[in-house]
Formats: C-alpha cells, structure tokens, sequence
C-alpha cells in the first residue's frame, strides 16, 4: 500500500508540475529533466571496491528509499505512457561525498525543470 501512495504521489506532482507551466502548454513538446533526492545509503551499502557490506542480508534502513524510487520508476513509466518524455536523475540524499544543497547549488544542477526531495 505504501508503494502504491508513493506512486500516486509522485505522479501527481509530476502532473500538477506539468499542468501549471506557463511557459510551455505543452506536455509533449520537450523533454523533462526531474531530480529526485531520495535516502538510498549507497555509501553505507557498499565499500570502495563496490563490493555490497551486507552479505546476504538487506538492511530495512535502505527500504524506505528504494520504495520511493520504486514510486518514481510508476509514475514515469505511467507519464511516459502518455507520451510524456522524461529523463530522470536519481541522487542519494544521504550521500557522504556530495549534500543536497551542494548539488542543488553545482552548475549542471541549473539544467533541471523539477526536483523531489524525500
């Protein structure tokens, strides 16, 4: 269920985003750049080597961030259904090597049309 909420969510607020841009009516007419910040601890879940810490165990820690990347993943594959052109760049917010702000403020940063922060 909680996926299921996530996804909605994403998907309207992709939608109401869409809907209230003056300057382009239309949806289809460019292609979308979207943000998304989301917790997913890679730092933590993996050594320099690439090498996963776990095992064969998984974290519930890393749950809530992956499950909203899931949500994320819907709500494109459902606005891409409509023929809505998305690209999509999915950042760690819990990233030792680069904070949220630090990001939000780098120069390539500018390029994008909408950002979510979990």
């Amino acid at each position: 269920m909680k996926k299921f909420q996530l996804f909605l969510t994403c998907t309207f607020l992709l939608l109401i985003h869409f809907n209230s841009n003056a300057q382009d009516t239309s949806l289809h007419g460019k292609k979308w750049k979207v943000a998304v910040f989301t917790p997913l601890f890679l730092d933590s879940a993996f050594n320099g080597s690439l090498d996963y810490n776990y095992g064969n165990n998984f974290p519930k820690f890393l749950n809530p961030g992956l499950e909203f990347y899931e949500g994320i993943e819907r709500a494109a594959d459902s606005l891409s259904a409509m023929n809505v052109p998305l690209e999509i760049h999915v950042f760690d917010s819990r990233s030792a090597r680069s904070s949220v702000s630090k990001t939000i403020e780098s120069a390539r940063f500018k390029d994008f049309d909408l950002s979510l922060v979990t």
